[in-house]
């Protein structure tokens, strides 16, 4: 694994050397932050939830292109790479390759776009819980594709292979590696329907050994009119060391999540915004480990989103959470949020 990890260094900078000689800033280079307040059982705090830069750059008609995307985390104290990759796309559509660091292609609700349009979309705590099973970010290699089945609907698919010792690019002795699958049917304009397989060698450090871990799901996302609504539900086994148990006891889960909004447009020729956009949002999540006694954990989650051309963005919601058996949150407290992100180009 180790010979793989210099090898997909050794690609990483490759890409981004040649970018330098084509297009080194094919977007610009772009930066943007997000700080937040949360109010919960009478404590307030504020932390700078996101801080990130982007490069990006492409040669050879785009067909070779690199992005890397390093993250100040934790209030600025600590840097951590998101994504680091190279993209090959020679046989584009129909084969695309990705080496290096990038996020593994499991629920729909990770692919965010730079910078998040909608700041609710970790609006589903439960499932961001499960992704904790898995590594979210991780190295490896990746192939896509897109096939056409008509003017406007097409079929796409994404298989990756990552380090199964955990989100690091260090040796793996064992040789085990994660595998995750993804396929996406889009039959309609601003529908997409999609299944995932996510298959986990997660490394437990203080035992020095391998859990084994099986995620899985189907989704359904529709934009258009105005409408953003999405669904999914979610299924899987976090293994003998998962983070779903309870009394020391762990087991299989399912759960579902339903999430929609509406926005509103309307000119603002101020300050030269553009458009200010409002977006009501309400979301709803439902899991249940699979013991005996354990009651599921609900989320019920309403909020509003408002973007004030594409360079500030606000959202506001309250999160009523109830987790009786404390399955998924260490108590039932429930959450007020207020997120601003600020983008700089």
């Amino acid at each position: 694994m180790k010979r793989i990890g210099f090898v997909m260094v050794g690609v990483m900078l490759l890409g981004f050397f040649a970018s330098l000689q084509a297009k080194p800033f094919e977007n610009a280079a772009q930066s943007y932050i997000q700080q937040e307040i949360r109010y919960t059982q009478d404590k307030l705090t504020f932390s700078v939830r996101r801080m990130r830069l982007r490069f990006t750059g492409s040669l050879a008609d785009g067909k070779l292109a690199y992005r890397l995307e390093p993250a100040f985390e934790k209030d600025g104290r600590s840097l951590d790479v998101k994504f680091a990759y190279a993209d090959i796309k020679y046989m584009a559509p129909y084969f695309n390759i990705r080496v290096g660091k990038f996020c593994t292609p499991s629920n729909v609700e990770v692919y965010w776009t730079w910078p998040p349009k909608q700041l609710t979309v970790w609006i589903n705590p439960i499932t961001r819980k499960i992704w904790e099973v898995g590594d979210l970010f991780d190295y490896g290699v990746q192939g896509s594709g897109t096939f056409k089945l008509g003017a406007e609907s097409n079929l796409g698919y994404i298989v990756s292979v990552t380090n199964g010792k955990g989100s690091g690019i260090a040796a793996n002795p064992d040789g085990k590696v994660d595998i995750c699958g993804r396929v996406n049917l889009t039959p309609i304009k601003g529908l997409q329907i999609g299944g995932w397989t996510q298959l986990v060698n997660a490394y437990v450090a203080a035992l020095d050994s391998i859990d084994k871990r099986t995620l899985s799901g189907i989704d359904v996302w529709y934009t258009g009119y105005g409408l953003d609504i999405r669904g999914g539900y979610d299924m899987g086994d976090a293994g003998d060391f998962g983070i779903i148990t309870v009394d020391g006891r762990t087991g299989k889960y399912t759960g579902f999540h339903i999430m929609g909004g509406y926005s509103f447009e309307t000119p603002v020729e101020a300050f030269e915004i553009g458009t200010l956009e409002v977006q009501p949002v309400i979301n709803y999540s439902s899991y249940a480990p699979d013991i005996d006694g354990v009651d599921p954990a609900t989320v019920i989650t309403p909020g509003v989103n408002l973007y004030l051309g594409e360079n500030l963005k606000f959202m506001l919601n309250y999160r009523m959470i109830t987790d009786e058996d404390g399955a998924y949150f260490a108590s039932d407290d429930n959450v007020f949020e207020m997120r601003t992100q600020v983008l700089f180009k």
